[in-house]
């Protein structure tokens, strides 16, 4: 029996693992880009493989500002002139709901309601809309605003706390806890911070942060603000002085301004966040940042790269929105305008390049704006290489925990101390069978519930004589990439189409209130990790 003193986490025995012959030929399939036209008031349906439209989905007047859910299922389409969110179920490809500004209505905004934005819980089919009411004299100090939390299974709002008026952007933090919102008009160089309660409406409670930034980085005219995957640093564009902030969550202070392109309006940051890609609309351009020394590693110049002809360019081509596939490793962009004589298109750029090397043409749909792209892979997994650069896998990963050895779920509670057994199956990327590799098993234990994935998470890798050894996933790639590697619990397995971890036995420290976590992968002999992006996961109560 081994222990580890620091959270007297412990792994008691593992039994073995089985290699079965099986391939889920489901695996293989393209992403789909979902794309709003606002002269033709519907979306348009991508195959990014086949570079098709599919299909095309009739929505509300004037589609904007599209999102799709992280888990896939639904899409949500704000509509600028129907005032109404369309809500797509991306299995049909059918707008199965419609939420309409009466919807929102409340006590605390009951005069005329616009929508200016929408964001998703990253779990939950939960929405977060900013609304607010438009006065006859259309001054911006006048009015109020406010988000609205709405339960898209029951098309029924479920909490609001209201804000300063013109709310325009919305982050949500990784565990849908806090969300982060910035403002138009005369308070746009202010954002506020909501701690929001699900289950408990009376416990919405914002904070207006008007001065988060030094007094040597004032911000001025702040557009957008996104989140990093584990909640601890905040990025929010300002148009006006051409920078990035970078703030922590933990102190709301803004501790570096990055210089980036003209007119920074869009952010999108990979699912590691280790870089940040800025769309710089008025250069046309997309700064790369490099988030572990906050600089500006790259700048791909997307329409000089698009190959347009010289009438196209003299129309004035513009960027408008991002969407990222699920391994980090393509960008896609909007390009678009109003003009007849402009090809409407999408450019596609390699991240791990930096360069625009395709593009999809929709000519016969004008007006590009909005994107959003659903992963129809099934599999789950993500890859990075020696180098610490994500690439393609569609490599599939399943597993769950149990207290009886019978009934194996994905989450599940347990007392403190007790024994509980892990299973896994991996579905190989066809790619990598029969090559050589190593198996992983890395857990996680956050002694400060609710579960975020925060700095306060310590991870372990498990090793083949039931060592547990940390990992220190905050580091550079190529640090904890080496510690992962050092620690497999089983050493040069061939790789068949389906391998079955049959059964590692586990024991839980005795913290209550914390929440511990497993994930499972391989390393190829060539130093690539492929691994689970969804965790297992045991509630210790």
């Amino acid at each position: 029996m081994k222990y580890v003193k620091q959270h007297d986490f412990r792994v008691i025995h593992f039994i073995g693992v089985l290699i079965f012959l099986s391939l889920n030929s489901e695996l293989i399939q393209a992403d789909r880009l979902y794309v709003t036209h606002t002269d033709d008031s519907f979306v348009s349906v991508i195959d990014t493989v086949s570079k098709n439209v599919v299909t095309t989905i009739p929505v509300g007047e004037y589609p904007t500002q599209i999102i799709a859910h992280p888990a896939g299922t639904y899409v949500y389409v704000v509509t600028g002139w129907s005032q109404q969110i369309s809500v797509i179920e991306t299995k049909s490809n059918q707008v199965i709901q419609t939420i309409s500004t009466d919807t929102l209505k409340n006590p605390l905004l009951p005069d005329v309601v616009n929508i200016l934005q929408v964001a998703a819980h990253p779990t939950d089919p939960l929405i977060y809309i900013a609304t607010y009411e438009r006065t006859a004299s259309r001054n911006p100090s006048e009015g109020h605003g406010g988000i609205t939390i709405v339960d898209v299974t029951q098309n029924k709002p479920i909490a609001f706390c209201p804000t300063r008026n013109y709310p325009t952007y919305i982050a949500v933090s990784p565990a849908g806890k806090d969300i982060y919102v910035s403002y138009n008009g005369i308070y746009q160089n202010q954002f506020s911070k909501i701690n929001s309660s699900i289950s408990e409406q009376q416990e919405m409670k914002v904070t207006d942060l008007a001065v988060v930034s030094t007094e040597d980085m004032p911000m001025i005219t702040i557009s957008e603000v996104v989140i990093d995957p584990t909640g601890t640093y905040l990025y929010i564009s300002d148009t006006v002085s051409k920078k990035i902030f970078v703030m922590e969550t933990k102190t709301n202070k803004a501790i570096v301004a990055i210089p980036v392109g003209n007119y920074p309006k869009r952010m999108i940051i990979n699912p590691t966040g280790s870089q940040l890609y800025v769309l710089n609309v008025l250069d046309r351009t997309i700064s790369v940042i490099n988030t572990f020394d906050n600089s500006v590693i790259a700048t791909i110049p997307v329409i000089d790269e698009l190959g347009l002809s010289a009438e196209e360019m003299q129309q004035n081509p513009s960027l408008s929105e991002m969407a990222m596939n699920a391994s980090g490793t393509r960008l896609y962009v909007t390009v678009g305008s109003n003009s007849a004589n402009v090809t409407n298109m999408i450019g596609i750029i390699d991240l791990n390049a930096n360069k625009v090397v395709e593009k999809i043409i929709t000519p016969e749909y004008k007006a590009n704006v909005g994107i959003a792209l659903v992963s129809t892979t099934s599999g789950g997994g993500k890859a990075i290489n020696s180098s610490g650069i994500f690439v393609e896998t569609v490599s599939g990963f399943e597993g769950g925990i149990s207290i009886d050895r019978l009934n194996y779920l994905t989450q599940l509670n347990v007392l403190p101390s007790l024994t509980v057994t892990a299973k896994g199956r991996i579905t190989v990327d066809p790619a990598d069978m029969g090559k050589q590799a190593d198996l992983l098993w890395v857990t996680g234990i956050e002694s400060n519930a609710p579960f975020d994935g925060g700095v306060d998470t310590t991870y372990f890798v498990i090793d083949e004589m039931g060592n547990a050894s940390t990992v220190d996933l905050y580091n550079q790639p190529a640090v904890w990439m080496n510690q992962v590697a050092d620690k497999p619990f089983k050493r040069n397995v061939t790789l068949q189409k389906e391998t079955v971890i049959d059964e590692i036995t586990l024991g839980y420290p005795n913290i209550s209130s914390s929440i511990n976590y497993h994930f499972m992968g391989y390393r190829l002999q060539d130093g690539t990790l492929i691994y689970s992006q969804t965790p297992i996961i045991a509630n210790i109560q």
